[in-house]
């Protein structure tokens, strides 16, 4: 015993420490001193070294950080810019706006909200209160809850039912409908017209685009051919074609058929036909002038062009006329 500054001081021994005037027991092991304080037991640890229930045990962090034990386990203290990389503080910063940590080696950010990470640090990125922003290459990107997309950086209300996905487009809502369905004034609607087809809704009414050589019959389109001459249709489910003019309907191609400006063509059984206009006749496929006069039935022409009249009774024909016929009187 001694005393220093006029207070009494114990020499104890190896073990043991003073508390108080008394030696007491006071170990903290060979790598740290074992003080009282205020009547309580306390380590000071060498460098290297922390308090693990009144023993100094090893633990290190590193330069940048204190190493103490919680509950018997090892924790890193980092300083600021640092953080714990399995017990080793390391650099980790992610700017103001953000806390850095290790999960299995690599960095990570966890970042204020409206702030999401980029290239390492927590920028502000805001898309509102309907969606998570975050950045992708360095651009942002919103991530928007259901019924909601992304609108010049905001999440804003965007919906076209479960059948398709809902856009903006020059600050216009776009829907994407999925296949078998179409746009009606904003909603993802039923729309078939088989697979020769495109459907879309035109102010309310489902229309049919088909592919060529396909006409739309009951909201499907089905193969439909006239060749290159004519228009193929459907009506009350048969097929019918608009030919061009010179052409008509032949087994269901429009094929070429002409009589002349002054007839018309068809074809009857495969076989051309004209039906030609008044005074007028067939020959050789054409319409041609063909005229009798008032008192003849009909007229017609041979394969000659020589003309043929049918004269009323009384009437024969004579050259290119008819003429009646006197009764001699005796």
């Amino acid at each position: 015993m001694h005393f220093e500054n006029g207070l009494k001081k114990c020499q104890c021994r190896f073990g043991f420490s003073d508390n108080e005037g008394t030696c007491e027991k006071c170990d903290c092991g060979r790598d740290g001193e074992c003080i009282f304080e205020n009547g309580r037991k306390k380590c000071h640890c060498n460098f290297g070294f922390s308090d693990n229930g009144g023993t100094c045990k090893n633990c290190d962090c590193g330069s940048d950080g204190q190493c103490i034990f919680g509950n018997g386990l090892k924790k890193c203290q980092c300083n600021s810019g640092f953080s714990d990389d399995e017990g080793t503080c390391k650099n980790c910063d992610c700017g103001w706006y953000g806390k850095c940590i290790f999960e299995n080696g690599s960095k990570k950010c966890q970042c204020d909200p409206w702030f999401s990470e980029d290239g390492g640090t927590c920028k502000k990125c805001d898309c509102g209160s309907n969606g998570k922003c975050i950045f992708e290459n360095g651009v942002k990107k919103c991530q928007c809850r259901s019924g909601f997309s992304d609108n010049k950086g905001t999440c804003e209300k965007c919906d076209c039912g479960s059948d398709g996905k809902c856009i903006f487009e020059n600050d216009l809502k776009k829907c994407q409908c999925n296949s078998g369905f179409s746009d009606d004034w904003g909603a993802c609607k039923k729309c078939d017209c088989g697979e020769k087809g495109t459907c879309t809704f035109i102010n309310g009414l489902k229309w049919c685009a088909c592919d060529k050589g396909h006409t739309e019959v009951d909201g499907i389109c089905k193969e439909c051919v006239c060749g290159e001459n004519g228009t193929c249709s459907f009506i009350n489910g048969l097929k019918k074609c608009i030919c061009g003019n010179g052409y008509a309907e032949a087994n269901g191609v429009c094929k070429e058929c002409d009589c002349g400006e002054n007839g018309t063509c068809s074809f009857i059984n495969g076989l051309k036909k004209c039906i030609c206009g008044n005074g007028y006749a067939e020959a050789n496929g054409v319409c041609k002038d063909c005229d009798c006069g008032k008192y003849s039935h009909s007229c017609y022409l041979d394969t000659m062009d020589h003309k043929l009249c049918v004269c009323h009774f009384g009437y024969v024909q004579r050259m290119a006329s008819v003429m009646r016929i006197t009764p001699h009187l005796q």
